[in-house]
């Protein structure tokens, strides 16, 4: 595990980006943002305690959105395999990563609901649950 201080705006991951590491945040926050059509969208916040980029070690998969410090942070840098021994060895630490993930999961969710009631269809609402989950082997 490293530690690395980082100043406002250093970006932490982009995405798109293979998934090679999670990072953990130690203090002070970290945005989330995707680029769409040129535009910065900011899809939340992160806080001290919480794991950023576990989505990509999990699915193997490149990163889904990009990140920096918002402010001055700290950050533990995390190889997958110390990440996956930290969530077995850690009642609290994966108790920590199952709840945010279903925050996250439950946030798209209304979100997407909202938005398929505004364009007055329903056509996109269900697809998430409908997406067979690709087995990619133990995590």
């Amino acid at each position: 595990m490293e530690q690395i201080e980082l100043n406002d705006g250093d970006i932490i991951l982009r995405e798109g980006a293979p998934s090679d590491y999670v990072y953990r945040i130690l203090a002070g926050d970290v945005e989330i943002y995707s680029e769409q059509r040129g535009e910065n969208i900011i899809l939340g916040t992160l806080d001290p305690g919480d794991f950023l980029g576990e989505m990509g070690i999990i699915e193997r998969r490149p990163r889904s959105a990009s990140a920096r410090a918002k402010g001055p942070a700290t950050i533990e840098k995390l190889e997958r395999w110390e990440f996956i021994q930290l969530i077995s060895d850690s009642p609290v630490s994966v108790h920590r990563l199952i709840e945010r993930l279903s925050e996250r999961l439950r946030y798209v969710s209304q979100r997407l609901a909202r938005v398929s009631a505004e364009r007055g269809t329903d056509e996109d609402s269900s697809s998430a649950y409908d997406q067979p989950v690709a087995s990619q082997g133990p995590v």
